[in-house]
């Protein structure tokens, strides 16, 4: 997304074409929201099931970069990433999102001193207690 604000983006989830002979749902991102993106909500969303997962941003389910972004109850399927942040991304919050990762992909960023992490928000609050 670019150029967006005041807005909302709610229950938009990716999906397997019946011709799709490998569960494959979506080709590298499954949203990516741009540093001209604020004051936005993306809630209830799922995005599984990159085909690309290798370097250069390929298997990042949810990309952010904007500002002032509420994202709650979103789900990431098998990422290469399910949540990242960008440096440039400021005053965002994240809430009762999900990651469901296989084998050792990782869910974490870390931009910052601590590793931002979204597997489940009870482990999060564990994280920023330390």
């Amino acid at each position: 997304m670019r150029g967006v604000y005041d807005s909302w983006l709610v229950e938009v989830d990716s999906f397997r074409p019946p011709q799709n002979s490998r569960n494959v749902q979506v080709l590298s991102q499954g949203i990516y929201l741009s540093q001209s993106v604020f004051t936005t909500t993306v809630r209830g969303c799922h995005f599984a099931d990159p085909e690309y997962r290798g370097e250069g941003a390929n298997g990042y389910l949810f990309h952010v970069n904007g500002t002032d972004l509420l994202l709650e109850e979103n789900q990431a399927t098998h990422p290469r990433h399910g949540f990242i942040v960008n440096q440039a991304a400021s005053g965002n919050v994240f809430l009762k999102n999900t990651t469901t990762a296989r084998g050792t992909q990782t869910t974490c960023t870390s931009f910052w001193r601590r590793p931002i992490c979204t597997i489940s928000s009870r482990w999060m609050a564990a994280i920023w207690r330390r």
